[in-house]
């Protein structure tokens, strides 16, 4: 009887994790105040489709050296992030998804490197462990960047533009995902045409 009980409780159980994690969002960033996003460490301009910032000096150093951030809480198992940027005069980008237990992985786009990270267990005390070789790429500046990051299971795939792929895996990249963040060091960033696909 413990069986059968266990077994209709899975399956009564089942749809509703399945709408917890088939989660689809969109960004189009005409409203400044979306429930879902966050934007902070900096003074962020969210308007006709496009968010922007430019770092604060100040910020930053109280920040612990972090700059200007666009939080989304959309929680997320499996899913595709599409996103664009233009940069002027940053060295850094980052793409991090957290999960319960802080940071699950993040991509960062530097001025010289491309790579991604993971933190087997979460970022709380953890040291991050690099997934393959960083690649010698260029930050583009001036002009729109498009990025998409897959996740399926314990894989991730990045793309970059039309030119740069990669796919890593760790068996951490399959936990269930709280927060997504796109993130920068110094000069200007602007974002736009944010979606989240389940």
């Amino acid at each position: 009887m413990k069986h059968i009980f266990s077994f209709l409780t899975a399956l009564l159980l089942a749809p509703l994790a399945t709408q917890v994690f088939a989660t689809d969002f969109k960004d189009n960033f005409t409203d400044p105040k979306l429930k879902e996003r966050r934007a902070g460490r900096g003074d962020w301009k969210i308007a006709d489709g496009i968010a922007r910032c430019t770092q604060d000096a100040e910020i930053y150093k109280k920040n612990k050296d972090h700059g200007p951030i666009l939080l989304y809480s959309v929680p997320t198992q499996d899913s595709t992030v599409h996103f664009s940027f233009r940069a002027q005069g940053c060295k850094a980008i980052a793409f991090t998804m957290d999960g319960a237990k802080g940071h699950v992985f993040r991509v960062f786009i530097a001025d010289t490197i491309t790579g991604i990270r993971v933190w087997p267990g979460g970022s709380i005390g953890q040291t991050a462990k690099p997934l393959g070789k960083d690649d010698p790429t260029k930050l583009v500046q001036g002009e729109w960047t498009e990025v998409t990051v897959e996740v399926r299971g314990s894989k991730v795939t990045l793309k970059i533009g039309k030119d740069y792929t990669k796919t890593v895996e760790d068996p951490y990249i399959a936990v269930a995902k709280t927060n997504i963040m796109i993130g920068f060091s110094f000069g200007t960033l602007e974002v736009k045409g944010f979606t989240v696909e389940g």
